[in-house]
């Protein structure tokens, strides 16, 4: 029987650290996609999602059940650690390695399952959805990425960011509204 998030950090705070590895497998990719999302950087988010368990397990006594299950807890850590991530970011200016005809590196990978139309597609389906997150305010572009990829309910999403659950409803909407006028004018 596998045992839950809750279950893995209970034994990981009794002493076993195996369930903090399995706890973390099973977060990973999607602490990471989310990270991914939310600065926009393959590489940062890779050290962001890193971070987020570095500080859970650093912090692993103030994590408290009535609070949050400990998904939300992750997702709000990771939320932290992609703030101050971008923070750091301002200070500095960075450039995405690209080609000498202008396309990224990752737009040169070739997908050997896709036929070249559908890869385009994809691509350019992707890079509009990215624009258009990129077009949301922080506080809903977050709210939009924790629900819709990171599978969280709304409720789960406004006690990961500390916001009132209203609160959280009106930005999704408000965000899915932004979305579609983005999207139309595409």
């Amino acid at each position: 029987m596998s045992r839950s998030d809750e279950q893995l950090f209970d034994d990981f705070l009794a002493g076993d650290e195996g369930s903090f590895a399995l706890l973390v497998r099973r977060n990973l990719q999607s602490v990471y996609a989310f990270a991914r999302r939310m600065v926009g950087d393959a590489a940062a988010a890779e050290d962001i999602a890193q971070e987020a368990f570095f500080r859970a397990w650093k912090h692993r006594e103030k994590y408290r059940k009535s609070k949050a299950p400990v998904r939300t807890w992750l997702f709000g850590i990771a939320r932290n650690a992609a703030i101050d991530w971008l923070r750091a970011r301002r200070e500095r200016v960075f450039t995405d390695f690209e080609e000498e005809d202008g396309t990224s590196f990752a737009e040169t990978i070739p997908d050997l399952e896709s036929l070249p139309e559908e890869l385009f597609a994809r691509i350019e389906a992707k890079e509009m959805l990215d624009r258009g997150l990129q077009s949301l305010p922080p506080a809903q572009r977050e709210v939009v990425i924790l629900h819709m990829q990171s599978d969280l309910t709304l409720e789960e999403v406004a006690r990961a960011l500390a916001r009132p659950v209203n609160t959280v409803k009106s930005q999704y909407r408000r965000a899915l509204k932004s979305l579609r006028s983005f999207f139309e004018k595409e």
